[in-house]
């Protein structure tokens, strides 16, 4: 009984950056305001881009403090005017101050701080045990980019966010046709890939260490068809450990699962290396053979065979 699958290929999609900014528009005071830009949306587990953000949590110091100890995790939200950008206990620029700022967002949404500790030291963002398989969110992270003038401007603490994770999906085609010979995919399931982490992010960019902790992922059940094929749920996973091994598996059924018995397939991948950033498309195909039901090859014709020419005299 065949009980395994090969994996064909793996396509690898780089998330280009947007360029419009979406600026903040608040009045003109001498409040500490904020405004946001992503790079361009991962097609995720939640989808996080310019358009759907509506929160972050802010770290900030003050004249060279090495904690963030005058924002500490304080939670930035979009007002109910679009693009407003709204948080609670304002503060104020202190004239002659230099400041920092650094900021988070785990998923987008309001009220959906990490249960990582997180901290700040004016040079490094870090999040310490960060489980993206618990999590299963888009973490966007950055640091500010225009510290060293907006005090004295008296502009909003821009932020360009950056996506800390990789995406991974599965695609599953099907040489079997259409209709009554769609294969149903459930008990989908990925195992083996490590979801905890701690995440450093400065000026030199994402780098994430201590990997531990493996963790099942697993996909709503699909369906696959030689003119569609199926796609699994898309999950986020820690970037940056070196040749990472996983295994796949689910069920495939045709049918009632009866008359073609249902198959477990299963295959292990090796030696993938994560960017932080990229989503990663695996793609597998179900062949006759990795279920186990007949099927026929490409057909062959003999050729036609020309004999001599043969003359004719036709009579008067």
């Amino acid at each position: 009984m065949k009980k395994s699958m090969f994996m064909l290929g793996v396509a690898v999609a780089a998330l280009a950056s947007c360029t419009q900014n979406e600026v903040v528009e608040v009045a003109e005071s001498n409040a500490i305001k904020f405004d946001a830009f992503v790079g361009k949306t991962t097609k995720a587990v939640t989808e996080v881009g310019n358009d759907n953000i509506k929160a972050f949590h802010v770290y900030g110091t003050k004249d060279g403090g090495s904690t963030a100890d005058f924002f500490n995790g304080d939670q930035v939200y979009e007002s109910g005017t679009a693009n407003v950008w709204i948080y609670d206990n304002l503060k104020m620029w202190e004239t002659g101050k230099t400041y920092t700022f650094a900021a988070y967002s785990n998923g987008g949404v309001k009220g959906s701080a990490s249960t990582s500790a997180v901290a700040w030291d004016g040079t490094n963002l870090t999040i310490t045990d960060y489980n993206a398989g618990t999590e299963q969110k888009d973490l966007l992270v950055s640091i500010a980019s225009n510290a060293s003038t907006v005090a004295s401007q008296n502009d909003p603490v821009s932020f360009t966010f950056s996506h800390a994770l990789a995406l991974i999906k599965f695609t599953i085609k099907s040489d079997l046709g259409d209709g009554n010979n769609e294969v149903k995919i459930s008990e989908f399931k990925v195992t083996g890939i490590n979801s905890t982490a701690d995440l450093t992010y400065s000026g030199s960019g994402i780098a994430w260490t201590g990997y531990e902790v493996p963790q099942d992922l697993s996909s709503i059940n699909f369906a696959t068809e030689s003119s569609k094929p199926g796609v699994s749920d898309s999950f986020v996973v820690i970037p940056g450990e070196s040749n990472v091994s996983f295994t796949v598996s689910f069920k495939a059924t045709i049918g009632d699962g009866i008359s073609i018995p249902a198959k477990t397939l299963r295959a292990t991948i090796s030696n993938q290396n994560w960017t932080a950033g990229f989503r990663y498309n695996y793609v597998a195909t179900i062949t006759g053979s990795d279920m186990d039901v007949i099927t026929f090859a490409d057909p062959t014709v003999t050729i036609w065979e020309d004999e001599t020419d043969t003359d004719i005299n036709p009579e008067p």
